[in-house]
C-alpha cells in the first residue's frame, strides 16, 4: 500500500529514506575502495552513515511511526554498511585489517551471534 499524505502514512517516509539512504552509501564505500580510494571520501562516507543512523530512530520516534519493521530494516542497513566499509578498508588497506585481524574477528563472530 502507498503512503499518503491524508492518511499521515507518509510520516514513515523521512526514517525510512534515511535507512535506506544508509544502505546507498554501502555501495559507494565499496565503489571509493575499488575506484578513488580517496580517504576524504570514505570519511564523508563513514560521517553520513553515523547521522544518518542517530536521526532515522530519532524521526521515526517523534513522527510516531517506530515499528519492528522498521528497526529490523535499521539493523539490517547498520549490518549492511558496516560490512561494506570492512569490506572497503581490506581492499584499501590490507594491512590495517591483518594488523587487527582478531579484533576484526571477535566483532563478526559477535555479529553473527546476534
Amino acid at each position: 500500500m502507498c503512503p499518503t499524505i491524508g492518511s499521515g502514512r507518509w510520516r514513515v517516509l523521512p526514517p525510512l529514506s534515511l535507512t535506506a539512504g544508509r544502505v546507498a552509501l554501502a555501495a559507494v564505500v565499496v565503489a571509493v575502495a575499488h575506484t578513488t580510494r580517496s580517504g576524504p571520501a570514505f570519511v564523508a562516507c563513514l560521517v553520513l552513515a553515523a547521522l544518518s543512523d542517530n536521526f532515522d530512530g530519532v524521526l521515526a520516534r517523534r513522527l510516531g511511526v517506530s515499528s519492528p519493521a522498521l528497526r529490523r530494516f535499521d539493523s539490517a542497513a547498520d549490518v549492511a554498511f558496516y560490512l561494506a566499509a570492512l569490506w572497503a578498508v581490506w581492499v584499501a588497506r590490507p594491512e590495517v585489517v591483518a594488523d587487527y585481524a582478531w579484533g576484526v574477528g571477535l566483532l563478526l563472530a559477535l555479529e553473527a551471534a546476534c
